[in-house]
């Protein structure tokens, strides 16, 4: 499902070259939550930044689902984020001014879907992180937590096989955090390519696997870390 090989990402800071990602290859299949560790600065955010298309790497090859995305135009990728790739960072990025529902039906009403299936999708993705109930409430209405889940569900909406996520759980204590990935994990059971971006040591007890990254480097191992 996801797929790297020799991936490298550079950038300029303060006239030095940081080596953001040095010649990274992994692979993430189906049905499978991958779990990336490390210090700040150790490339986490950039590698899902990569596999996500939302930033091109200088070296190496990047495919998703099987498309190199190094062929894609920056519309093609959005649309591949738009039906494919859900991303979840640590603000979860609501709409105030529309619902639970709306925020998470705005994916399938940008694809053109009509707003009755737009409507029983959202629906059907709020139940998956068990907020069914609250899909009229207002994002200022909820609590962290619940906001967070909404985020999930408007990322994995329509059928996206794909998920990203970068501390997803870095504002929120300990019971929701666990609410979080146990919402991860059922994702990754659905058969979604789950891979998260965590300093919260509560996700080894859901990942498959670790990866662990410093300097731009990871290492990977079978277990999740534990």
């Amino acid at each position: 499902m996801v797929d790297l090989s020799d991936v490298s990402v550079e950038f300029e800071d303060a006239g030095e070259t940081v080596h953001a990602l040095s010649r990274v290859s992994m692979k993430a299949d189906a049905g499978t939550f991958t779990w990336i560790g490390g210090p700040s600065g150790s490339g986490k955010s950039t590698l899902l930044g990569v596999i996500s298309g939302l930033l091109e790497p200088k070296s190496g090859r990047v495919c998703v689902r099987g498309i190199d995305l190094a062929g894609l135009s920056q519309d093609q990728l959005a649309d591949l984020r738009l039906k494919h790739v859900g991303v979840v960072f640590q603000e979860n990025n609501l709409i105030k001014e529309f619902s639970a529902g709306e925020n998470v039906e705005l994916p399938l009403r940008a694809q053109g879907v009509e707003p009755k299936s737009a409507f029983s999708l959202a629906m059907e993705s709020l139940g998956e992180v068990g907020l069914g109930n609250l899909a009229n409430r207002m994002p200022a209405k909820l609590s962290g937590g619940q906001r967070q889940r909404v985020g999930i569900a408007r990322a994995l909406v329509g059928g996206r096989s794909v998920l990203v996520a970068d501390e997803p759980t870095g504002s929120l204590d300990s019971a929701n955090s666990r609410g979080v990935f146990g919402i991860l994990r059922e994702a990754a059971d659905r058969g979604v390519c789950v891979i998260v971006a965590s300093h919260d040591l509560e996700v080894r007890n859901y990942a498959d696997r670790f990866i662990q990254m410093r300097d731009g480097v990871l290492n990977i191992t079978d277990g999740a870390g534990n």
